[in-house]
């Protein structure tokens, strides 16, 4: 059961919340954060391992209908990068690709992926694959999520944050 205390945060039985939300509302500063950047970039992304690139395109097409995609051996984020650009360009209906890895030098190695697809104009985050985020990038402090929608939103318009406002209330432990 949801309730809303004076500030307007979500309360529950023994869960505060606050820290979820706010972890996720930096999430989603850094994303618009790179998003911005993005645009002044001279040289976008656009080369990758010739290896690791048709591993990630079959990994996409296996993540569907919430089914998460591990990677044998770990792939780049420019590869993951580009293989989601590759894949959901030009589509009618918006996709949802989260990678899921962890800081290797200058790069992220993606380890394994979620793909929801959703319809035209918005897709909605799926309450699991929003926990496994959550526990994902809590469980170390060198895990790193990789959010790509197409078509890009706005910050306040991402599901990851919608998800953060609508926080489930999960089984007390006893």
């Amino acid at each position: 059961m949801h309730q809303m205390d004076h500030s307007g945060r979500h309360v529950s039985a023994g869960i505060d919340w606050q820290p979820f939300e706010d972890a996720v509302g930096r999430i989603a500063l850094e994303i618009s954060e790179i998003a911005v950047l993005g645009c002044f970039e001279p040289k976008p992304i656009s080369s990758c391992y010739d290896d690791e690139l048709p591993r990630t395109r079959k990994a996409i097409l296996r993540a569907r209908h919430g089914k998460l995609a591990r990677f044998s051996d770990h792939v780049n984020r420019n590869t993951f990068l580009v293989a989601c650009r590759d894949y959901a360009d030009e589509k009618p209906e918006e996709h949802l690709i989260i990678g899921y890895g962890f800081s290797h030098g200058s790069t992220t190695k993606v380890e394994s992926l979620h793909h929801v697809l959703g319809e035209t104009g918005t897709v909605r985050l799926p309450e699991a694959v929003g926990h496994l985020m959550w526990d994902f990038y809590g469980h170390h402090e060198s895990n790193e999520l990789l959010i790509f929608q197409q078509p890009p939103l706005q910050s306040d318009q991402l599901p990851v944050r919608q998800f953060a406002a609508g926080v489930p209330q999960r089984p007390a432990l006893s």
